[in-house]
């Protein structure tokens, strides 16, 4: 099975359960935003494109593997995560967030698929929101 059939079967299989996106408490009025690894963290080049990420998981496992993860590197982030029923519940979300950065930071946010196992950093399994995508 090449790339693209990995990356649909995974899309397909997403679209038929729950979504979960992590959450930082902003510490202000706007309660929570998702959160964000910033190119830093992702370790991107200067030449190559920059971006903050969303993971988007499927199962309440991989979401707490993941929260544990970042809160062992970032401990007194207040850390949680939010259920959605699908993906056009999320993308309006992402399109919003991404017009936010973007005046901001000057830096598009991508929000992708992945998956989490035990011990390890979450892998990306398809592109599910790319800004750059959608202008080409």
């Amino acid at each position: 099975m090449n790339l693209g059939e990995r990356q649909a079967r995974a899309l397909m299989g997403a679209a038929r359960v729950s979504l979960y996106v992590m959450t930082v408490d902003t510490g202000d009025e706007d309660g929570t935003t998702y959160y964000t690894e910033s190119p830093e963290e992702q370790a991107l080049k200067d030449t190559e494109p920059q971006y903050y990420l969303v993971r988007v998981f499927t199962t309440l496992e991989e979401i707490y593997l993941y929260r544990d993860a970042v809160a062992a590197i970032y401990p007194k982030m207040e850390l949680n995560f939010e259920k959605y029923p699908d993906f056009e519940t999320l993308w309006p979300r992402f399109a919003s967030m991404d017009v936010t950065y973007q005046k901001t930071f000057h830096i598009p946010v991508k929000a992708v698929l992945s998956e989490m196992l035990d011990g390890t950093w979450p892998k990306t399994v398809a592109t599910i929101f790319d800004p750059g995508q959608l202008r080409n």
